[in-house]
């Protein structure tokens, strides 16, 4: 498996993705604040655990850091997993291929790491040169995309990060929309991120549990982020005139028809759904 990261704050006794990966004892790193220490260590290895510096402050110094941390460890793939992932599915072949209601397919966090590491492998094999940055998949099962993969889109909050491809940094300006910022500034850089439609997790609203970024959204962190967002890409985001939070991305600007019909077929190959 790939090294597993997950940023967190004042989440010790409901770190939901950290006790599933407990539960298969799967290694992990909880990258926290010094004054959260003592609470994380009531539930968690020291060696699960990493404080950053105080200088760190924030969800994107955080991400930065992390990042950082990744890249001195010269790993070639790591996982960026937010701390509150409640449920992971997978949409079943049956759907997409004769168009059926089945239900979705439960996948335990273990299921799923393995199943897109062998996948990313698997990539590789066809493709060691691509220019993959960020894997990312379905946030809730409204409007699943009967393509199994988007090129250049939105990402998170689970994120599959490519070390080698990741050539730029977080800019540390960003209140919120940070993830977005950083695919933008990827995709301009001539790197694609994927996102996989047919896996599909659930996770609280961002800002609606205890804990993590409550305090910025209860600030109106993520509207400030908004209009950060569109001074510094304007024409690239619409925002809608009676609230600054409710927005609309152009990802459209841009599509990548060669990769996606490329990487479909190699989805397609390696899940047998051809």
């Amino acid at each position: 498996m790939f090294p597993i990261f997950i940023p967190s704050k004042s989440r010790s006794n409901t770190c939901t993705t950290c006790n599933q990966l407990k539960k298969y004892n799967i290694q992990f790193i909880i990258f926290i604040y010094k004054e959260d220490y003592n609470d994380y260590l009531n539930y968690f290895d020291k060696n699960n655990l990493i404080v950053v510096p105080e200088s760190v402050r924030g969800i994107t110094p955080k991400r930065q850091f992390m990042l950082d941390y990744a890249r001195k460890q010269k790993y070639d793939w790591f996982w960026m997993i937010d701390d509150d992932i409640e449920k992971i599915y997978l949409r079943p072949r049956e759907n997409i291929t004769e168009g059926k209601s089945s239900p979705l397919i439960p996948l335990t966090i273990k299921n799923f790491l393995e199943m897109i590491y062998n996948f990313i492998k698997y990539i590789e094999s066809k493709n060691p040169d691509h220019s993959i940055y960020e894997v990312g998949f379905k946030e809730r099962a409204f409007g699943i995309q009967k393509s199994p993969i988007s090129v250049n889109t939105d990402i998170g909050p689970i994120h599959l990060m490519n070390v080698k491809n990741t050539e730029v940094n977080y800019d540390l300006n960003m209140t919120a929309l940070e993830d977005t910022d950083f695919s933008v500034q990827n995709i301009l850089n001539n790197k694609i991120n994927i996102k996989l439609n047919h896996f599909i997790f659930f996770a609280p609203k961002s800002g609606t549990n205890k804990g993590g970024l409550e305090n910025i959204y209860n600030e109106s962190g993520k509207s400030k982020g908004v209009i950060q967002f569109k001074d510094k890409y304007n024409g690239l985001i619409k925002i809608d005139n009676n609230n600054n939070e409710k927005y609309r991305i152009n990802w459209s600007k841009f599509k990548h028809k060669t990769a996606e019909k490329d990487l479909i077929k190699i989805y397609n190959e390696f899940f047998n759904y051809e």
